[in-house]
């Protein structure tokens, strides 16, 4: 029988590990999606927080990791989309504050209440050997995370743009098309995208820090334009009045979404829609 203290160090040894290697990864590399068979670092850590969830239902000790979030980051979810995601920051804050609640709940833990036989999703086994391979499945992915960063450190290099002077990032588009399938199909044979994320007249891809997508309109569609172009920004008012200033028509307001980001669209001279996004404040 594994101790609860050999557990808790698993766990201890995972979470340092874990932030050394997101240190200094941006919100927009973690969604990177590299160009080998793996998920984002996004991706990683929220399943990492997944399996805490899960350890600390076994140690019953409750956890604030709602439903909707915890299907974002389970095994064979779609990929994470920029904007749908839950923040990096806000992840590991998840991740830091479950590390000092299985420390005190596997401090509580005595013998007798690891070696109790429960229902897991595995079957019956005792309560310490689910922990414990709860444990080894997390040091797996903390080891995820050392690949993914050394990939984005490459790509950091190879993309760097000494002469860039806008904090503005392209991060999103969304195509309209008459012919959703036929038009994503085209893309993705050509780019040789791999799997899409598909939802009712809607497929996308992520391209690597970039996701494209496709809509399906029915005939007679003429306005909004072809293309949805989506932008990152670090002053969203700002950016918005001075498009309304030029004379842009406003598709929505700045407005403040459940999943942490504030977004707005205005239509530019050709109909087509230009969204701009900026993450909430202490997100």
């Amino acid at each position: 029988m594994i101790s609860a203290e050999q557990i808790s160090n698993a766990f201890r040894s995972n979470h340092a590990l874990a932030m050394r290697l997101v240190e200094g990864i941006s919100e927009t590399e973690a969604l990177q999606t590299p160009n080998f068979q793996a998920n984002c670092m996004n991706w990683v850590v929220g399943h990492m927080v997944n399996g805490r969830a899960e350890a600390l239902q076994f140690l019953e000790t409750p956890f604030n990791w709602q439903p909707d979030e915890q299907g974002l980051y389970k095994t064979g979810s779609d990929p994470i989309r920029p904007g749908i995601e839950v923040p990096l920051e806000n992840l590991l804050e998840r991740f830091t504050s479950s590390q000092a609640m299985l420390e005190t709940a596997l401090g509580k833990a005595n013998e007798s209440f690891l070696a109790q036989v429960v229902e897991t999703r595995f079957g019956q086994r005792p309560r310490w050997q689910h922990l414990s391979g709860l444990g080894w499945h997390e040091t797996y992915h903390a080891g995820q995370l050392e690949i993914l960063r050394q990939h984005t450190l490459e790509m950091r290099e190879t993309h760097r743009s000494p002469g860039l002077q806008t904090d503005a990032s392209i991060d999103t588009a969304i195509v309209f098309t008459k012919q959703m399938t036929a038009l994503a199909t085209f893309y993705n044979e050509g780019l040789q995208l791999g799997d899409p994320n598909e939802s009712p007249g809607h497929i996308g891809y992520s391209v690597g820090s970039f996701y494209l997508g496709f809509d399906q309109v029915e005939e007679g569609f003429e306005s909004p334009g072809a293309v949805t172009l989506w932008f990152r920004v670090n002053d969203l008012q700002a950016v918005f009045d001075r498009f309304v200033a030029l004379g842009a028509q406003v598709r929505y307001a700045p407005a403040a979404k459940p999943w942490g980001d504030v977004l707005a669209a205005v239509y530019d001279l050709d109909g087509n829609v230009v969204g701009l996004s900026q993450r909430r404040a202490g997100r």
